[in-house]
């Protein structure tokens, strides 16, 4: 078990406030003072004072807010994104192709799609950096319907094909890809 996979099982012990707050800090690295102002109303809350507009339910972390380093005894390789869903207005018959050893890097011209195929992948695979909301495509009609992706990977040499929906928890293979924008 990793040292982060040990935190969030010690997490389960604490107040709800405190695993929030541990939740956030995953989340973004740091709190804002919005969030110092939600955390103390949530532990005002928990010892029946009133914490105002300023109380939200706590969120507490889980294993799926995390990327997942148990992963170790599997090989990975993610090879495809692609049937991209309400993400900006890159188109859904589009994929990014990935190398299968080194590093993959994306380039090219402002306003290309680089950051919506970033958003997801940070998203998807669990990336510390997930600040930035995966934007859904103005343009749509589908008004309602959540940025989704498909992913190709090779487990152990054996293909897998995965769907992820914005807001729903990730596959646990994806989240040992790491991302960097």
């Amino acid at each position: 078990m990793s040292v982060i996979e040990e935190i969030v099982s010690w997490a389960h012990s604490q107040p709800g406030w405190q695993r929030d707050a541990l939740r956030r800090l995953v989340e973004k690295g740091t709190l804002t003072s919005e969030d110092d102002d939600e955390l103390l109303g949530m532990l005002k809350t928990s010892r029946g004072i009133d914490g105002g507009d300023q109380a939200p339910q706590p969120k507490p972390i889980v294993a799926d807010d995390i990327p997942h380093p148990a992963c170790y005894d599997r090989n990975v390789v993610l090879t495809s994104m692609f049937q991209l869903t309400e993400v900006n207005a890159l188109a859904p018959d589009q994929a990014l192709e990935f190398l299968p050893t080194g590093i993959t890097v994306v380039y090219g011209d402002n306003a290309a799609g680089k950051s919506g195929y970033s958003r997801v992948l940070k998203r998807a695979c669990r990336a510390r950096d997930r600040a930035e909301s995966v934007l859904p495509n103005v343009f749509s009609s589908h008004s309602g319907t959540r940025c989704s992706a498909s992913f190709l990977l090779e487990v152990d040499g054996r293909e897998e094909t995965l769907r992820w929906t914005d807001d729903s928890p990730s596959p646990e293979a994806l989240s040992s890809i790491a991302v960097f924008d």
